[in-house]
């Protein structure tokens, strides 16, 4: 009993020190539960787009695509605050998939992609003021994945349980109108 205690303190402890930026948010999890070749499934959404295709008994290919660009705006006593937050991601992969017993199905995926982030804010005096200041932070991102899942498909209903570790890397980086000590102190510098 001590030892699963001791597991889950540092589940909860892992799971609750990771942080996710502005800058990165997940897309879609494309989990195609393949069983047999010539299998296809497609998925779209608002922001995610996504294919795969079994192209033999055991192998799989994927293609997933998002785009998001929302945009908000705030008052804070005399300023007035404008956001404009975009992401686009192009992304490959391929695996490997096996049917496990009757209705079960394990499957393996790997790729990587590429895309672009960018945050922007515009900030001004309400009162008339002729002062406008603007922040800008935008990189050019590298994703690759590993993605492991089990599932269970009966008739028209699909569950699984899957996962996907990310390795994301940040380059041509952009930090217009930020002053160095709030890059650091946002861990962005």
């Amino acid at each position: 009993m001590k030892k699963l205690h001791i597991i889950i303190f540092i589940l909860s402890y892992v799971l609750l020190t990771q942080s996710c930026k502005i800058m990165y948010t997940p897309n879609m999890q494309n989990v195609p539960l393949f069983k047999e070749k010539n299998e296809l499934q497609a998925t779209i959404s608002t922001n995610n787009y996504q294919t795969a295709y079994a192209v033999s008994d055991h192998i799989g290919i994927m293609v997933n695509g998002q785009y998001k660009k929302p945009t908000w705006s705030l008052t804070s006593g005399n300023t007035k605050y404008n956001y404009e937050s975009k992401k686009t991601l192009i992304e490959g992969g391929v695996g490997y998939f096996s049917s496990v017993k009757k209705l079960g199905v394990f499957e393996i995926y790997g790729g990587g992609g590429v895309g672009n982030v960018s945050f922007n804010r515009s900030y001004s005096d309400t009162t008339g003021g002729p002062s406008t200041s603007y922040n800008r932070y935008s990189a050019k991102t590298k994703c690759f994945f590993v993605q492991p899942s089990i599932g269970l498909r009966v008739d028209n209903v699909d569950l699984a349980f899957s996962m996907r570790l990310v390795g994301l890397k940040f380059s041509n980086i952009d930090t217009s109108g930020y002053k160095k000590a709030v890059l650091v102190e946002n861990d962005l510098g």
